[in-house]
């Protein structure tokens, strides 16, 4: 497993959130529609995204976050709001296509505890870094939080 270790900066960031049984779409198209407003590209901006709340066994709805990076003044609206992010530092690894999400993140975790890296309490995040109209083809960074 190819692991690096990033520090992100701290940053202000418009949250957009999804709850249901596919709540990534429900945070992207609230997040798609505010860009469009603001006149701008989420692909030139900085986007994460996480569970919140992670899925439980017996129910098939969960929460999803979005974050956008602030750079120029923008505001949230309708139901977005601004976050601060602290920053903090990650294990970082490569993931091809949603359906291998889980697998990758649990391998992610395990190669932490491996290496006797410390979990951080930071926020887990996602980020895509190339999209495609077939979620499995798309390829995600996973951060899993750590501490130095």
């Amino acid at each position: 497993m190819d692991v690096a270790i990033r520090k992100i900066e701290p940053g202000i960031f418009i949250s957009f959130y999804g709850y249901g049984n596919q709540p990534e779409e429900i945070a992207q198209m609230k997040c798609d529609a505010w860009c469009r407003q603001q006149h701008l590209d989420p692909g030139g901006a900085i986007v994460y995204g996480f569970n919140n709340p992670n899925p439980i066994p017996d129910s098939a709805k969960y929460g999803y976050e979005i974050w956008v990076q602030v750079i120029g003044g923008e505001e949230p609206q309708g139901d977005s709001r601004i976050v601060e992010f602290h920053g903090g530092d990650y294990a970082v690894v490569e993931c091809v296509g949603a359906s291998n999400m889980l697998q990758c993140w649990q391998s992610l975790y395990a190669w932490c505890i491996d290496h006797k890296y410390t979990l951080g309490y930071h926020q887990a995040l996602e980020q895509v870094t190339r999209g495609h109209p077939d979620p499995n083809e798309m390829i995600f960074a996973l951060y899993c939080p750590i501490t130095l």
